[in-house]
């Protein structure tokens, strides 16, 4: 104790108070001089913050990519008939699987099938949320499209992914298994089940990648593009720009690679060329899920670079944008926007002069 008593007053005594004439150092200066002293511990500190950060971060990135699968597709338990919510005209319809498909497809594909009531009614094919299954949202849309196209009745084709509901523990969902489930049920709708009608694909939320896979797919022919409109609700950019939004620190260059399924609909919407029939984007203004954004400037990028502001209901003739006032992403199809969403989609697929000239006929 003697000796830090001995120390202090040494430096006591060195101790000299400037006079309050002399000149007073720069606030540069003594900013300079602050940092000078504390730079060392500020540094050291910094270098712990950053580590601990870059510690989390890689815990974060290393557990969202492990599961991120379980993630994007939360399956349902069991399967729903599909006439819970189809009614009496819902029929389950079981398609083999090609030999050469992946494996991870499965034998075979289940789908929900509405037949047209008329020759000349389209038909459309449905692909639903990461969430959902063929019994759920895929029948009931079925169901509410039919009554309200009454009497022509669209028909209706709602498809299973692999590993979901009735296909629960055969296959596995990813972009690949996916992408060969749909392109394989379009192409068995068209040749089987459709020969001769006008076909709409529909893909809401997750099922959109579907639908613009195939519909990028078609569009090296000519004939089947011209024949295919597209209707996305709820679309997303990208499985990465997704990311993006729940890691909004995280560049997207280090998120892109850690995506095991892209699900680019921006890349497979670059692909539609001006031959393809028409798209309509539907998209809640206040989904909490899904980021307006994305739906709008997917419409955009569909439209050809033009803008789709959110008052507008067109983007040229055949490339529609509506924005649903109100609406979110999981009640979309639920009252009060349910019928509207209903009615877009009918009067975009022509539905509505169809049944109306039925019924002058009569």
């Amino acid at each position: 104790r003697h000796g830090l008593r001995a120390r202090d007053a040494a430096a006591h005594k060195t101790t000299m108070r400037p006079s309050p004439l002399a000149p007073r150092p720069s606030s540069t200066r003594r900013l300079v001089t602050t940092l000078s002293a504390h730079w060392p511990p500020l540094f050291e500190a910094a270098k712990k913050v950053l580590t601990v950060s870059a510690s989390a971060a890689a815990i974060t990135l290393g557990t969202l990519y492990i599961s991120q699968r379980a993630l994007i597709f939360p399956r349902p338990a069991r399967p729903e008939a599909v006439t819970t919510y189809g009614g009496p005209e819902a029929r389950l319809l079981v398609i083999d699987a090609p030999e050469d498909a992946p494996r991870d497809v499965g034998g075979s594909i289940a789908c929900a099938w509405f037949p047209p009531a008329t020759k000349d009614a389209p038909v459309l094919v449905y692909f639903h949320g990461n969430a959902d299954q063929i019994g759920w949202g895929g029948a009931f849309l079925g169901r509410q499209l039919r009554e309200r196209s009454a009497p022509a009745k669209v028909g209706f084709l709602a498809v299973e992914y692999p590993g979901y509901g009735y296909a629960h523990g055969a296959g596995a969902p990813t972009e690949r298994s996916i992408y060969a489930t749909a392109k394989t049920a379009v192409e068995y709708a068209r040749t089987e089940l459709a020969a001769g009608h006008r076909v709409a694909l529909v893909g809401q939320s997750l099922g959109c990648a579907p639908a613009l896979e195939v519909a990028a797919t078609l569009a090296a022919d000519d004939d089947a593009a011209a024949h295919t409109d597209v209707v996305l609700l709820s679309p997303f950019l990208s499985i990465a720009d997704m990311a993006a939004e729940l890691l909004p620190v995280v560049p997207k260059p280090l998120l892109r690679p850690l995506v095991r399924d892209a699900f680019d609909n921006v890349r497979n919407a670059d692909k539609l060329r001006p031959t393809q029939a028409g798209t309509l984007v539907v998209h809640g203004t206040r989904d909490e899920v899904v980021p307006f954004r994305h739906g709008r400037d997917l419409a955009d990028r569909l439209a050809g670079g033009g803008s789709s502001s959110s008052s507008s209901r067109t983007s040229g003739p055949r490339r529609r944008f509506v924005p649903l006032a109100g609406a979110g992403h999981n009640d979309l199809l639920s009252p009060p926007y349910g019928d509207a969403v209903a009615r877009e989609i009918l009067d975009f697929v022509a539905v509505e002069d169809d049944a109306r000239m039925t019924r002058q006929r009569q």
